[in-house]
């Protein structure tokens, strides 16, 4: 029952908001640009780029083009920034749990839409678009041992140089083969400054010397582009996927990390010297309508009109319809995926379709600035439309995976409780069963002609309660250890005190206090003391107290070397208290529980195990510490970006904590009742939850959002597994096992 509310939890919020198999829109005639060449500075923030921004682009955006702010949308990450850029969709939710590095469902872009398409840059942004690819897209990358975030030995300028030296190569080499071909894009990756940003921050000069190396390069690009071509019919974007923060990350959405540069310059574009503010995905409408390609059919953008060329009004109207259509097919297609009666259209539907109808028949006659406004307005439905039928969708699924849960609980709230159920006369009985079996065969029926399979299996539901501020069930339980544990010391209940605060911290705090670590240990050093400080716990003798203490000192190293901030302040704290708690010689004493029926002593002892457990994950940040990347954490072990081995890193420091908690509870004892108790806990838990698991959001909110829920939910399976795996750390010792082996020679003699 468990796996199969997070799965559905996860797929409800998850689930791929792609939809296949929609038609493209037409090809654009006499388009104003054959070609165009697109530059993303990866993590160069707006703030940096305008306090001190490099000349040649500074020239164009006063002289020769357009320019504003590209709000991005968080997660402020590269994949999904670019692939609103280039798609025009918010990444695939469901790609977060493959760490960005595969597309769970393919979907279409730019470059698919284009007649030929060459990339150069990061193997993971590139591989993106030349995965399954049909043949006109060509890509090339460099290493990606390259992208080092050790500043001194990582060079990190060449990876500019290296695609800007290919971009030349190709102009002299290749491009002779598509001079006069239409629909040509040229895309040039540049991850020299999010690196520079992350190693020495975005403030420093080390990164304002690579955003005006970038800046040279494209002016160079952008001669010999001019000169080759020569008919002044290439088209240049330059933007940047997110900024960051002044301490080296992104991920979240501070206003550094959603605000970045966005130029635009060369055919087709108008030219204005002030502030024109875009968001980052209706860049893909505007490089399809620049080129005269078809708009990608899972774009969410709406064209920025004002950028273009306003001489050409009538070219505009017939693009921005383009965009209402495509909008447009979207929104019949996620209300088909309801399930309800289609055969009856939705009024906004209708309303769509029959101004699609008018502006076609109009388009030639009538005046284009009144047309330019209705289809403006047409274009803000159809976006209201799309969004309308997804949260209604979303909203289906929770409803009946809330019902789902609440029959789980009700039935676990007997099964514990020992009540015992009435008898069921026969015949009622039989009534009933008849009822279930109709509704479910209704149910079927309605969905048998539904492509959204999901809709019949999501019928089963679920109860929410209220989720209890993490803190205030630590004071509570505080004061419940107060009445009952009358003769332990005071620094049991201070350090309890102190332990109440740490939920209260930020999960991930702007500046990192690397002061706070103790051994800065770097690579092999680090490495070695990771792997060898803990095998000094067999060396303490098994029994509890002073095992528990070797237990405690042997993952101390390893857990500071992996923080950066309050973390080993909480480790500290926390193995103060338990020591305090095993060293009381008034622990609560239960008697075996012989009856299948839970007691309050019991319920009890399960909720201080599960809220010690709860507060190991909040008090030093959780899975969401995973998902907002900062290089701090793990810079101690590699430098090189190592999404796996940085993973399995912070995970470990994440189980420091809860390891000390298994190990109390196995040298306390539980029973399987308290087990019971800890099910019925994790369950009432994880009802709230479930509705604030979301699909938006920055790395961090998306993060926390997910954790919260699968630690609750996974709870008693966790504290059963700490339980039992504790058992080695706690009674294994070589001496005893080499009394063994003797013991064993002695008999064989």
């Amino acid at each position: 029952m468990h796996l199969i509310f997070l799965w559905g939890t996860l797929d409800i919020n998850f689930h791929s908001p792609i939809i296949q198999e929609l038609p493209n829109v037409s090809i654009l005639k006499n388009p104003p640009a054959k070609r165009l060449v697109l530059f993303i500075a990866d993590g160069l923030r707006f703030r940096t780029f305008i306090e001190t921004p490099p000349k040649f682009l500074k020239h164009v955006m006063t002289n020769k083009g357009a320019w504003g702010i590209s709000h991005t949308r968080v997660p402020t990450e590269s994949r999904p920034g670019i692939v609103a850029i280039c798609a025009g969709l918010y990444e695939d939710p469901s790609a977060i749990f493959k760490g960005w590095k595969e597309n769970p469902v393919d979907f279409d872009s730019i470059f698919n839409q284009s007649y030929l398409s060459w990339a150069w840059g990061s193997p993971d942004i590139i591989s993106i678009f030349t995965k399954g690819i049909k043949g006109n897209i060509y890509g090339d990358s460099y290493p990606s041992e390259w992208q080092n975030f050790d500043i001194i030995h990582g060079k990190i300028w060449r990876l500019d140089s290296w695609v800007f030296d290919k971009y030349i190569e190709w102009l002299r080499e290749d491009a002779y083969k598509i001079k006069n071909a239409e629909r040509i894009i040229l895309f040039l990756h540049l991850l020299g400054c999010d690196t520079t940003g992350h190693a020495v921050k975005p403030y420093s000069k080390e990164y304002i010397a690579n955003m005006n190396y970038v800046d040279r390069k494209i002016k160079e690009v952008v001669q010999l582009t001019e000169n080759f071509f020569g008919d002044n019919s290439t088209a240049y974007i330059f933007t940047s996927d997110h900024g960051m923060t002044n301490w080296g990350s992104h991920g979240s959405g501070s206003t550094d990390e959603t605000e970045t540069p966005f130029i635009v310059w060369g055919a087709g574009i108008n030219t204005f010297n002030f502030r024109q503010n875009i968001e980052q995905i209706d860049i893909t409408p505007l490089i399809s309508t620049l080129i005269g390609a078809p708009i990608p059919i899972n774009n969410e953008g709406v064209l920025p009109w004002q950028y273009l060329n306003v001489t050409d009004l009538k070219y505009i109207n017939y693009a921005l319809l383009n965009n209402l259509k495509q909008l447009t097919y979207q929104v019949k297609a996620n209300h088909k995926m309801n399930c309800e009666d289609n055969e009856y259209a939705d009024w906004r539907e209708i309303e769509l379709d029959n101004k699609i109808i008018t502006l076609d028949k109009d388009l030639e006659t009538a005046d284009l600035n009144e047309r330019l406004k209705e289809i403006i307005n047409s274009i803000k439905l159809a976006k209201k439309s799309l969004l309308y039928f997804r949260q209604y969708q979303r909203t289906r699924f929770l409803l009946y995976l809330s019902i789902m849960w609440l029959g789980w609980i009700i039935s676990l709230f007997f099964k514990i409780t020992g009540v015992n159920r009435p008898v069921i006369h026969s015949f009622i009985l039989l009534i009933t069963n008849i009822v279930f079996l109709i509704s479910i065969i209704t149910i079927f029926i309605m969905y048998k002609d539904c492509n959204n399979w999901r809709l019949s299996y999501y019928t089963f539901l679920a109860i929410v309660s209220l989720w209890s501020v993490l803190s205030i069930g630590m004071l509570s339980i505080i004061l419940t250890q107060k009445i009952v544990l009358k003769n332990t010391k005071n620094l049991f209940f201070w350090t309890a005190l102190s332990l109440a605060v740490f939920p209260l911290l930020p999960v991930v705090e702007p500046y990192p206090r690397i002061y706070i670590v103790i051994l800065n240990g770097r690579n092999w050093i680090s490495w070695t003391i990771l792997l060898t400080t803990p095998l000094y716990i067999c060396i303490y003798p098994i029994q509890s107290k002073e095992r528990m203490q070797g237990i405690m000192l042997g993952f101390f190293c390893p857990f500071i070397l992996l923080s950066t901030s309050y973390e080993p302040c909480f480790f500290i704290i926390l193995a103060l208290h338990l020591s305090c708690w095993l060293q009381s010689n008034s622990f609560i004493q239960y008697h075996q529980n012989t009856k299948n029926a839970l007691t309050m002593e019991e319920l009890l002892k399960a909720a201080i195990f599960m809220l010690y457990t709860l507060l190991c994950f909040f008090g030093t940040g959780n899975m969401a510490s995973i998902s907002s990347f900062n290089p701090s954490w793990t810079r101690h072990f590699v430098t090189v970006f190592s999404p796996f081995t940085m993973f399995l890193l912070i995970l470990l420091k994440i189980c420091i904590p809860l390891i000390l908690i298994g190990c109390t509870s196995h040298i306390f004892g539980e029973s399987s009742s308290i087990f019971f108790g800890v099910l019925l806990l994790g369950d009432c838990l994880s009802l709230p939850l479930m509705f604030y698991v979301t699909p938006q959001g920055s790395w961090l909110d998306i993060g926390s959002a997910i954790s919260r829920f699968t630690i609750a939910i996974s709870l008693p399976c966790l504290i059963l597994l700490l339980h039992y795996l504790s058992y080695p750390l706690i009674m294994f010792s070589p001496n005893k096992f080499k009394f063994y082996i003797n013991l064993k020679k002695k008999h064989i003699v």
